[in-house]
């Protein structure tokens, strides 16, 4: 509680000096002793409350800050943009602020930011943001048909906005070179794992070397593809010695390893 004491005038007591009579500065350096006594008495003036424009850029400056801590763009090329609070949104929060990533957001592209205030009283605002991340990406110098090799001179790598590309897009040359595209592409797209496949190293109806390990012994024998196969995957090749179908594993061209 504020407490206001009554001060006498100070002009009864001040006497008139070698510069004359005080007049009305009397009065008023009385005003100014009683306006400091109050405000000395009371604890100080009060903090002026925060206003819509405080509010928002405090907001944005610590979402700001969230996103630039976290680790996925630790190093990386990056910028980030946020989106306008409402002019009309005028909650302070006197606590921390929590700071989140909704579920089922990533933080490339345009995404959105929770923003929590725990206490006293709680809310939860949501912020647009757009996060920039760009990097190498390969993409094709020439069109590419169904099912043809990709040579390496028909590639090129470019700086791209990787929030704007779907995922799983190619950075590195060489894991594009030789794969097959699974429908035609046309020259400036950018690849990715899922455009291409591995290029068969057995067809069907081709003659393979069946190789199968028995008791620490190495056997092998003839036998014919049944399917199409890249390296790794399994291939039902039928036997020529037995004429029995078996499923063995792609290792190299025209060689097929039977599993354990």
């Amino acid at each position: 509680m504020t407490r206001i004491y009554k001060a006498k005038p100070v002009t009864s007591r001040i006497r008139r000096s070698a510069f004359g009579d005080p007049g009305p500065w009397g009065v008023a350096c009385s005003g100014v002793i009683f306006l400091t006594l109050a405000i000395c008495l009371s604890g100080g003036l009060a903090a002026e409350p925060a206003t819509p424009a405080t509010i928002a850029a405090r907001i944005d400056a610590e979402v700001r800050a969230y996103l630039e801590a976290r680790p996925e763009l630790a190093g990386a090329d990056h910028n980030i943009e946020t989106g306008r609070l409402d002019a009309r949104f005028r909650k302070e929060c006197p606590t921390a602020l929590e700071i989140f990533l909704p579920q089922g957001y990533r933080l490339q592209g345009k995404t959105t930011i929770g923003v929590r205030c725990p206490a006293p009283e709680t809310w939860t605002i949501y912020v647009p943001a757009q996060v920039h991340v760009y990097g190498d990406v390969v993409v094709l110098a020439l069109p590419a048909a169904r099912g043809a090799p990709i040579p390496g001179s028909a590639l090129r790598v470019e700086r791209r906005d990787l929030g704007t590309l779907a995922a799983g897009a190619l950075q590195d040359p060489a894991a594009a070179v030789g794969m097959l595209p699974r429908r035609a592409l046309p020259q400036g797209a950018v690849l990715r794992a899922a455009m291409l496949e591995a290029a068969p190293l057995v067809r069907r109806g081709q003659q393979v070397t069946i190789q199968a390990e028995i008791t620490g012994l190495s056997v092998k024998s003839a036998g014919e593809a049944l399917a199409d196969g890249s390296q790794g995957e399994l291939v039902r090749v039928r036997n020529l010695l037995t004429n029995k179908v078996i499923t063995a594993i792609v290792m190299a061209p025209g060689e097929v390893r039977v599993p354990l």
